[in-house]
């Protein structure tokens, strides 16, 4: 192994903790001679590089505690990545560029900033735009440089995340890595914070002068001494799901990922691609499983088909889901609702929502009963929209909710909204809610009656917000 090299000085580094960590203990494993000779070679090396980690034994630790986290507006936009969970999609495209693989790993994402080799700046991305700083806990990531042997300006992002194996002290107190990560890294208390064993992988950079690929960026970085994530590049879509499953046995039970990113390695061709108010369109997300929000539930609401079947909804906490405000997720019948929720739920239980293949929200998991529960819900016993009783049908297997009455007005709205929609007639503009107001001045009780639509014309132009149609 190079003497100067930064695989040295980390091996140092470690060695010397362990050491240390023995020493503290009563079991000493090495003599004063052999420690102190090891010292000083890392601060040799340290020297020459002008580089230094935190977790160096020639680095005094002062630690900090913070009232809050600072907003602070990034130097760049932070965006997300447009997401599929489909190969064909991936391949679309990759088109005919050259690409880059990597794994999105699972963690928070964060940005660094160097000046004159020194880190002066860490943010969380935030909304993209505003993140949170988080720079008093950054200087105590075990593996983010504090200083590096470069003079100008530089901006590192990537993704602080904590290690299966940094994980398994805490995995009886923490669900997961990823929130572990996220939640450690915002701690006020920076000597709490880094007791967690939090890493820093990096998957992009900006340098005063533009490199021409991303690739290049990360071989760069690495040089620096950050850890950098896996990656492959390619000009052929041919080995996709090869390099899929590559990547992601080497991350397999060491990093916590979540999917693959995949962008166009020439950083001209990325840029020119531009970007929505959401993301980046020079890269996209290849998802193994759908992202799961927390939220609180507030209401159940039940809607009415044209056969006369209720369907729950489950009302929730406004969620943020890829840039899509959600509230509303369909429980389908009384079966799925009881199966998702627990008996049929309660006001303020947590639950977690995803978007199914990133369109329909959809529950995925209801918070247990407790001996604190309240409120409980339960299905109608009379109709919410006639009033009269409802019955509980078989329906596969499956238990659905009906309104027994064959004239409810539900009913009757909901089959001429289909008589009068793009899969029936077709009629432009009348729109389910006009049928309900033509409904309640009794102009219209079945499907013949819109057809003598014509008899009210004159009566219809004087209603209020009809006007002048």
């Amino acid at each position: 192994m190079d003497k100067y090299s930064i695989k040295n000085m980390k091996r140092l580094i470690e060695e010397l903790n362990n050491y240390t960590q023995l020493y503290d203990e009563g079991i000493p494993a090495i003599s004063d001679e052999e420690w102190d000779k090891m010292y000083f070679e890392l601060k040799d090396i340290e020297n020459v590089f002008n580089f230094t980690y935190p977790n160096s034994p020639t680095q005094k630790i002062s630690f900090e505690l913070v009232n809050e986290l600072k907003k602070v507006e990034h130097s760049h936009p932070m965006l997300s990545l447009d997401k599929t969970k489909s190969i064909e999609d991936i391949k679309n495209f990759i088109s005919y560029h050259e690409y880059i693989i990597m794994p999105k790993m699972d963690g928070l994402t964060c940005s660094l900033t160097y000046k004159n080799g020194k880190l002066v700046q860490a943010e969380t991305r935030g909304n993209g735009i505003i993140g949170e700083d988080i720079l008093h806990n950054a200087l105590h990531v075990k593996n983010i440089p504090n200083q590096i042997n470069l003079k100008e300006d530089l901006t590192v992002d990537g993704e602080i995340i904590c290690t299966y194996d940094d994980f398994k002290p805490f995995k009886d107190k923490y669900k997961n890595p990823r929130n572990f990560a996220a939640g450690s890294i915002r701690l006020l208390n920076s000597s709490e914070s880094a007791s967690r064993n939090l890493s820093f992988i990096a998957w992009d950079g900006f340098f005063t002068k533009e490199l021409e690929t991303l690739s290049r960026k990360l071989e760069l970085l690495r040089w620096h001494g950050f850890d950098v994530v896996p990656y492959i590049t390619d000009k052929s879509k041919n080995n996709l799901e090869q390099y899929i499953n590559t990547l992601k046995d080497t991350c397999d039970n060491y990093y916590p990922i979540d999917g693959m990113v995949i962008k166009y390695n020439n950083c001209e061709e990325y840029n020119a691609e531009g970007r929505t108010d959401h993301h980046f369109k020079g890269g996209i997300a290849y998802k193994f499983y759908d992202d799961e929000y927390e939220t609180i539930l507030r209401d159940i609401e039940w809607t009415m088909g044209r056969t006369g079947q209720l369907t729950p909804v489950a009302v929730y906490e406004d969620v943020d889901i890829d840039g899509t405000i959600c509230n509303r997720a369909s429980l389908h019948n009384l079966t799925i609702m009881k199966e998702t929720l627990g008996k049929y739920g309660w006001k303020d239980q947590k639950i977690k929502v995803f978007k199914a293949n990133q369109i329909i929200p959809q529950i995925s998991w209801a918070e247990p009963e407790n001996e604190y529960t309240k409120e409980y819900f339960s299905y109608p016993m009379f109709c919410p929209i006639c009033g009269q009783p409802t019955e509980i049908k078989k329906d596969n297997d499956s238990e659905v909710l009906y309104c027994g009455n064959p004239e409810c007005e539900g009913k009757v709205l909901n089959r001429l909204d289909h008589f009068c929609s793009k899969k029936g007639l077709d009629i432009k503009g009348l729109s389910k809610a006009t049928l309900e107001k033509l409904m309640d001045w009794n102009w219209v009780n079945d499907y013949y009656d819109i057809f003598t639509l014509d008899t009210h014309a004159e009566e219809w132009k004087r209603k209020p917000r009809f006007r002048g149609s």
